[in-house]
């Protein structure tokens, strides 16, 4: 049965991963024709081969411009919404080709459980296609600390709870807190600390 899976992607490297990830989709589809064409014994080819589905979420930001002395102005780019991942669609159980992933430029592996690709669940994923992010598991009040980047490991606190899901949060730094939103897969509750309500 197909199923969503989680690729890990090369630092910066997601639209690479993407690229190719479509690419080799492309292939395997050309391949299964292929052979159809010539007459060969395929049985089910297309739905053994039919390459990845691929899914990259994203999200808008807002980037300063360079000033060049004249009031800055702001860029709206895209930007991976989990910085490091895309999610490819297949059965693990039938199709042959997923261990060409690994192969591809800009692609570090899977998620996986064991020896087989962890699946993710079905759900989650129609959610980010609509645009809605995971619901926090956070409460306003609760002390936390991003899991990567350049402030993991700092302490913080959750400020707000945003209409999109994302986490506003006060971050402790160099004896004062500055207030920063990111996304609650970013998070995790502080070592420790007990939860003072129920999750939102």
């Amino acid at each position: 049965m197909k199923g969503w899976h989680a690729v890990v992607t090369q630092p910066k490297r997601e639209d690479l991963a993407e690229e190719w990830l479509r690419r080799a989709a492309v292939e395997v589809e050309l391949q299964a024709d292929h052979i159809q064409r010539v007459g060969a014994v395929v049985g089910t080819v297309r739905e053994r081969a039919p390459g990845f589905e691929v899914f990259a979420p994203t999200e808008d930001k807002w980037v300063p411009r360079r000033r060049n002395g004249r009031r800055p102005k702001r860029d709206q780019i895209k930007r991976p919404l989990f910085p490091g991942y895309l999610f490819v669609r297949f059965d693990a159980m039938v199709d042959a080709h997923w261990g060409r992933i690994f192969e591809l430029p800009g692609v570090r592996g899977l998620l996986t459980v064991g020896e087989n690709p962890a699946r993710v669940p079905d759900d989650l994923i129609a959610d980010l296609m609509d645009g809605k992010l995971p619901s926090p598991k956070f409460s306003v009040g609760d002390h936390v600390e991003p899991k990567m980047g350049a402030f993991a490991g700092f302490a913080a606190r959750v400020a707000d709870l945003d209409a999109r899901g994302r986490v506003e949060v006060l971050l402790s730094l160099f004896g004062a807190e500055r207030r920063v939103t990111v996304a609650p897969t970013d998070l995790r509750l502080k070592p420790g600390w007990t939860r003072a309500s129920e999750s939102v």
